[in-house]
């Protein structure tokens, strides 16, 4: 991820998973480090961090949990 936020915006949806009966959840489980650009997740259910997460810069983190998407029903 951090590779392409070097050069791009990043989106990542719940809905986007490779499982289709997933629990709607996003998990950060490496770390990411970026300086510009946005990185957009939206999670039907939750969005759980579990590494270092570093903006900087002109770096832009836009986090939409339970909030439905592709073809994820928000989950409240």
């Amino acid at each position: 991820m951090t590779a392409a936020l070097a050069s791009s915006n990043v989106s990542i949806l719940s809905s986007a998973g490779s499982t289709t009966s997933g629990s709607g959840n996003i998990y950060v489980n490496d770390t990411v480090s970026w300086s510009a650009n946005t990185l957009t997740m939206t999670a039907a259910k939750d969005i759980v961090v579990n590494a270092v997460m570093t903006a900087s810069g002109t770096s832009v983190l836009a986090l939409n949990p339970g909030t439905a998407n592709g073809a994820d029903a928000a989950v409240t």
